[in-house]
């Protein structure tokens, strides 16, 4: 299994220690990875050793206190979309923004041979069918974490030409018969099933209307008629017969001729 380390970069520090004296925050903009290794201090890297065009996402930082510090763990997910080969990620880097400057903030580098660390091919390559995903844990002074804001959570290494690709037009050709629903139907036929319910709907409360009492009050009768019927259906006793006498359900002698029966409506 493969196994990461984890460093703040120094120029990450720097601008940490700016935010907290200017009363600012750093943003975490995007994540990124790459096949490289780090030659000397990882910490001294300003960039990704050799950067890769994946697909890759910067999650949510988790953060959790620890005897008067905080420890903040980063996570970038890079899928194997658009692969041309598979792709040894050795390297993984948080970035992050304080003013107009954008920096690599968070280092996250490989720390051994490759193993299951390489994403493979797709079997479609455009779309993704596996996900790595790559962590590391910082231990910060409570105030340096707190100097730390998400920008952007999700597809951040996705780039604006892509988001144009993949969004749909705003004006299209496409007729309601041409367009399919979850369901298997098009708009067309998924709509003209809701019309005719609300229809029915409506010729059903116009009916109960007409036969006396409000709404409600018909709506609760048909409520306590279909209640009636299953609890004669489940209890039936010897001689008697489950109706409404004076207003009040309950089993009645049959022979009782004050009885309102309860047909199924």
């Amino acid at each position: 299994m493969a196994n990461y380390k984890t460093v703040v970069t120094e120029t990450g520090l720097n601008h940490l220690a700016a935010a907290l004296a200017a009363g600012e925050k750093l943003s975490l903009t995007q994540a990124r990875v790459g096949s490289g290794r780090p030659a000397g201090n990882p910490g001294s890297l300003t960039a990704l050793v050799q950067e890769e065009p994946a697909q890759v996402s910067l999650l949510t930082p988790q953060a959790q206190p620890l005897q008067g510090k905080t420890v903040v763990e980063f996570s970038a997910e890079a899928t194997n979309q658009g692969l041309k080969q598979p792709l040894p990620v050795r390297e993984a880097g948080i970035f992050a923004q304080l003013g107009e400057e954008t920096f690599l903030f968070v280092y996250i580098y490989l720390d051994g041979p490759d193993s299951d660390n390489v994403l493979p091919l797709s079997k479609a390559p455009e779309q993704a069918d596996t996900k790595h995903l790559y962590t590391g844990k910082v231990v910060l002074a409570s105030q340096e974490a707190a100097a730390i804001s998400m920008e952007i959570i999700l597809g951040s290494g996705i780039t604006y030409q892509q988001m144009q690709d993949y969004a749909a037009p705003r004006e299209h050709g496409h007729t309601a018969a041409q367009v399919r629903e979850t369901t298997g139907e098009t708009v067309e036929q998924a709509q003209r099933r809701q019309d005719q319910k609300s229809e029915e709907l409506a010729r059903r409360l116009a009916e109960l209307s007409q036969t006396g009492g409000s709404v409600g009050e018909q709506l609760t009768a048909h409520l306590q008629n279909g209640f009636a019927h299953v609890q004669g259906a489940e209890a039936a006793q010897d001689n008697t017969f489950y109706g409404r006498q004076e207003g009040e359900f309950g089993f009645y002698p049959a022979s009782s001729t004050e009885i309102t029966t309860l047909p199924l409506q």
